[in-house]
């Protein structure tokens, strides 16, 4: 077994076995992969890249607040009637930033220095914010203009609603993780890579 010398502290590790199968470890979750694949060859190529890795953890970072506000949203809405539905979507919200906020800063991007109020947690929150807002509005949205797909609650006025909804999501999931790699998470390092990059351009 011969291993590929790439960083491991993030507890990511890549290993070959008989130069056929690629052992996946992210965080005690194992993954065979056929080395020789079109998938293999992306793994060996992509798992070098630390962005990849912050990238990993960052969707199941997502995966987990997802379950976290889906369960408080059942929760304060259905069981205890702690809010109406649009407030109870914005305390599930919230609640699901906390654990999300914890997984990225301290586990994807590996940042064990104390967490600034100002700088860190009160712009989390304020974006977790800004994409409910959008993503409820751009449903809203949909929903207003479905007709378009077809008539009131058929099968394709509600994929027209659906789609906007996923659509709008995912494109606030990638610009989350732009902005948190780029700014909010950014190591000292990469902040004057930055701005060398910028300067150099200029």
């Amino acid at each position: 077994m011969t291993s590929l010398g790439f960083d491991t502290r993030g507890g990511t590790r890549l290993r070959v076995l008989r130069r056929r199968v690629f052992i996946l470890v992210v965080d005690k979750i194992v993954v065979v992969i056929n080395s020789q694949g079109p998938l293999g060859r992306l793994v060996e190529r992509s798992m070098r890249s630390d962005l990849s890795k912050k990238f990993v953890k960052y969707a199941v970072g997502s995966g987990v607040s997802a379950v976290v506000s889906y369960v408080t949203l059942i929760l304060s809405f259905g069981v205890f009637h702690l809010f109406e539905a649009r407030g109870s979507a914005i305390f599930a919200t919230l609640v699901g930033a906390v654990p999300s906020y914890f997984l990225n800063r301290n586990w994807a991007w590996q940042k064990r220095d104390r967490s600034s109020l100002s700088k860190e947690v009160v712009p989390y929150l304020i974006m977790a914010i800004i994409g409910l807002v959008f993503s409820t509005w751009s449903t809203d949205f949909a929903s207003s203009h479905s007709s378009i797909a077809g008539p009131p609650h058929s099968s394709a006025a509600v994929l027209f609603v659906s789609g906007a909804y996923i659509g709008s999501f995912a494109v606030l999931w990638f610009a989350k993780f732009a902005f948190l790699n780029r700014f909010l998470f950014a190591t000292t390092q990469e902040t004057g890579a930055n701005a060398l990059e910028a300067n150099v351009v200029d």
